[in-house]
């Protein structure tokens, strides 16, 4: 391979290093299993079944949505000066440290839920460590792709990305994850004697991550971040006309009316679409009392899905647009979070499946294809219409707004989803609010131009 494939494919290992994160722990290994734990807290504490239901799924969204806010104060400032002040790679490495470190700290998630709090500030911390070094991976494509080619670059990174979660989630159901009888998926003790810990197969998805990372983010540090051959733009100052100061450049950009429209758009799809991503496990395992294999599997399947459409999708954005392909998402997802939301235990709607149940699986799993493959669409065309709006200049700044438009409110599905369940007292109809911000950011997003290339 030529230098610039070579750091094609290590910006592209990035994806698959750190997509365990969002597959294992944020959707569906750790984060149902630590809302398992806090219902075993709650209950604990004396609570009825029921409230412990609800306390449970409000405290994971307190989490997902107090490390939202971290980002969105941080994320427009954190891409322009790490850039500014030549520190992008120390940024990256630092990220990316705290990323792991976190990780591997999730070991002593206790199924109990006497460590349900520093679990979750581990968590947290992960998850903006993430986050902020997304911006920096971001601006990247810049770098890499032309502007006919980012939504097939984009695409493509997203899918390999996606493949990195499957690969993750088969060996942690074939190896380590536990059923009610404390064995994996072909009937096995879990690996490395961890059967011998208090669920400790179920709790080794932190440091099992933590190592995948450490591994699989070689490539990107050889061939990217201390490669000789000067392709990335890293940390390069740009003259003193063009290095205009943060607010210059938010003041510059309220005139740039289709960027800034589909900000505000973004804004509000990737917001529902984290929310379904944060809270499509911890249902499952709340309302249908999932059984973590049978989790594990609907995540492979998912991620199968997220990694085909990613990869299929980014041709798709070069032939008919980022923007038509961001539309046809979000009417997608819209749909099938309105049937997700539709499922009950033994009925979907008001149809009774009380005596054939598995047809609630098969529209469970149904709905999961859609969500990962729509989902992967969306966000890989969503990154190539922000690339085609920039030039090589304000990248930087760029992507950091991007990334804050992704986290400005990323609170929101968070709050709302808690507000709704704590009112309602339904775990099912508190994942509502998603819907709302899928039909209200493709409204926002008919009035986008996208740029011409």
């Amino acid at each position: 391979m030529n230098a610039k494939t070579k750091a094609i494919w290590g910006w592209m290992f990035y994806d698959f290093a750190t997509q365990p994160f969002y597959t294992l722990l944020l959707t569906f290994l750790f984060g149902p299993y630590i809302v398992k734990a806090a219902y075993q807290y709650y209950t604990n504490q004396g609570f009825s079944e029921q409230v412990s239901d609800q306390f449970a799924q409000i405290i994971w969204a307190n989490t997902n949505m107090i490390s939202g806010i971290i980002i969105a104060i941080s994320a427009p400032f954190w891409g322009y000066f790490c850039q500014k002040l030549n520190i992008s790679r120390l940024a990256i490495l630092l990220s990316f440290s705290i990323i792991v470190a976190c990780s591997g700290l999730l070991w002593w998630a206790y199924p109990d839920g006497s460590t349900i709090h520093s679990s979750l500030m581990f968590f947290g911390i992960g998850y903006v460590a993430v986050g902020l070094s997304q911006v920096l991976i971001d601006t990247q494509l810049v770098d890499y792709g032309e502007k006919g080619n980012f939504g097939k670059l984009s695409g493509q990174a997203f899918a390999f990305g996606y493949l990195g979660g499957i690969i993750a989630l088969i060996l942690m159901m074939i190896f380590f994850i536990e059923n009610d009888k404390g064995l994996t998926l072909f009937n096995q003790e879990p690996a490395l004697g961890l059967g011998s810990y208090n669920q400790g197969g179920n709790r080794f998805s932190g440091p099992f991550s933590a190592i995948w990372m450490t591994v699989f983010i070689l490539p990107y540090v050889k061939w990217v971040l201390f490669s000789s051959e000067k392709i990335l733009r890293l940390d390069q100052n740009h003259s003193q006309q063009n290095s205009l100061n943060v607010l210059n450049y938010l003041k510059a950009w309220r005139e740039r009316r289709s960027m800034t429209i589909f900000l505000l758009a973004s804004m509000l799809f990737r917001d529902a679409l984290g929310g379904v991503f944060a809270f499509g496990g911890t249902y499952a395992t709340l309302v249908l009392n999932m059984p973590v294999m049978n989790l594990g599997i609907f995540g492979i399947v998912t991620g199968i899905a997220s990694a085909f459409f990613s990869f299929i999708g980014g041709y798709w954005d070069v032939h008919y647009g980022s923007k038509r392909m961001i539309l046809v998402a979000i009417i997608t997802l819209t749909l099938t979070s309105l049937g997700v939301i539709g499922i009950g235990k033994q009925q979907f709607f008001y149809i009774d499946f009380s005596v054939t149940p598995w047809i609630i699986d098969v529209i469970f799993y149904s709905c999961g294809v859609m969500i990962g493959g729509f989902g992967g669409i969306l966000q890989a065309s969503s990154r190539a219409l922000m690339a085609k709006h920039l030039n090589e200049k304000d990248k930087g700044l760029g992507f950091g707004l991007y990334a804050l438009s992704g986290r400005v409110t990323s609170f929101l599905a968070p709050m709302l989803i808690s507000l709704v369940t704590y009112i309602t007292g339904s775990v099912r109809l508190g994942v509502s609010p998603i819907i709302l911000l899928f039909i209200c950011s493709f409204l926002v997003m008919l009035s986008v131009d996208e740029p011409s290339v």
